[in-house]
C-alpha cells in the first residue's frame, strides 16, 4: 500500500480529459465548463500534460499555467513559478514551475530559465501569489517581480488570491489586468 503522500502524488498527476487537445481549434484551452471555475484542481492534470499543450500567445500559456497550478499551490502554502517561451514554430509552451521541493515559499518562487527548451525564446515568467499578512501586496507585482522582467527583457504573469490574472511588461515597465483566471 502506497504511503498517503505518494498516494496524493499519484491523484495529483492524473490526466484531465476536460482540456481540449493542443491541435484543436481551441488548442491547448480548458472546456467551457472548467474556465468559469477560476482555477482548475491540478489533481485532475499532470504538468507533463500542460508543459506538453501549444498556446496561441503567451497570456493563453499563462492563463492556463496559472489556472493549472494555483490550486496545487495555495494548498502547499508555496509560490510556484515557470517561464513561458516561444519556440521555432511561433507558438508558446510553459516550463513546468518550480514548487516548495525548489525552495518556494509563501513570499518567493525560483524561476528556472535553463529549462526552457533548445531553440525556443524565453519570453514571460508565471507564478502564483498567495493571501499573506498584507492582502495588499498579495494582489501587487513585488520589487522583485519587476526587477527579473526588466532584467530579462521579458513580461511577468501573475495570478492574485482575488483569482486575477495580472501581468507587468519588463520592456514597457507597464502594467496590467487581465480580467479573472
Amino acid at each position: 500500500m502506497l504511503q498517503p503522500r505518494l498516494r496524493k502524488a499519484e491523484e495529483l498527476l492524473r490526466f484531465n480529459p476536460n482540456h481540449y487537445p493542443a491541435g484543436s481549434q481551441r488548442g491547448g484551452q480548458f472546456a467551457p465548463s472548467e474556465q468559469s471555475a477560476g482555477t482548475i484542481n491540478v489533481a485532475d492534470s499532470s504538468a507533463d500534460d500542460i508543459t506538453r499543450r501549444k498556446f496561441g500567445s503567451d497570456k493563453d500559456a499563462a492563463r492556463s499555467a496559472l489556472k493549472h497550478f494555483y490550486e496545487t499551490s495555495r494548498r502547499a502554502g508555496a509560490e510556484y513559478g515557470g517561464v513561458i517561451y516561444r519556440g521555432k514554430d511561433g507558438t508558446y509552451g510553459i516550463t513546468a514551475p518550480t514548487t516548495e521541493k525548489d525552495g518556494n515559499d509563501l513570499y518567493n518562487s525560483r524561476i528556472r530559465w535553463s529549462d526552457v527548451p533548445a531553440g525556443a525564446q524565453p519570453v514571460a515568467s508565471y507564478h502564483t501569489h498567495l493571501r499573506t499578512d498584507d492582502p495588499n501586496a498579495d494582489e501587487r507585482f513585488s520589487g522583485a517581480d519587476g526587477y527579473i522582467a526588466r532584467h530579462h527583457g521579458v513580461k511577468s504573469y501573475i495570478a492574485t488570491p482575488s483569482g486575477r490574472l495580472k501581468v507587468y511588461d519588463g520592456k514597457t515597465r507597464s502594467e496590467a489586468g487581465l480580467g479573472p483566471l
